[in-house]
């Protein structure tokens, strides 16, 4: 599957390959400088495209596992669920029954309660860590993620910029047309 950065860089690539070739064109050195230029700016921003595509993949890849972790804690939270139900369910049955409950039934209930609170404790422990170490985790990328995007568009700027200088300095006189 490709993502769209890297075909933004072949096409870049492309275009200032094809860019290269018209230099050979004209004598006029202004002219040849502004093909170049503009040819070397596309190059230049199709190196910094797939650079750029192959980190935004690794942190989409972040984000994949980061859900995964999310899925892992409700399955584990869903256990937990279904533990509290069958402690209530004996509790109860217990409870209905009085003094007729046996001594296995009594015990079952202290295991299961013991056994519920120890996992919710665990539970509530990783779901709490989970929380603040994804919240740092994800603050933390995301700034990342922000200022790399910043850096980026500014290298593309500062790759046309100076395209657009080589291109203004051509040798032509396009006031007739104005």
């Amino acid at each position: 599957r490709r993502v769209h950065g890297d075909s933004m860089a072949q096409r870049l690539q492309y275009f200032g390959n094809v860019f290269g070739t018209y230099a050979n064109v004209t004598e006029d050195p202004t002219y040849v400088a502004g093909i170049n230029r503009v040819g070397a700016a596309a190059r230049a921003s199709s190196k910094d495209y797939a650079e750029h595509a192959s980190v935004q993949s690794i942190l989409v890849r972040r984000g994949r596992l980061h859900a995964e972790i999310l899925r892992t804690l409700r399955r584990t939270l869903a256990q937990e669920q279904k533990l509290r139900r069958k402690y209530i369910a004996a509790d109860i049955a217990v409870q209905r029954k009085g003094l007729q409950a046996t001594e296995k039934q009594r015990s079952e209930v202290v295991r299961l309660g013991s056994f519920m609170r120890a996992m919710q404790s665990l539970n509530l422990a990783e779901k709490n860590q989970a929380q603040l170490s994804s919240a740092v985790d994800f603050k933390r990328e995301l700034r990342e993620f922000v200022r790399m995007q910043i850096d980026f568009h500014k290298r593309q700027g500062e790759h046309w910029l100076s395209a657009l200088e080589a291109v203004e300095a051509i040798n032509a006189d396009d006031r007739i047309f104005a």
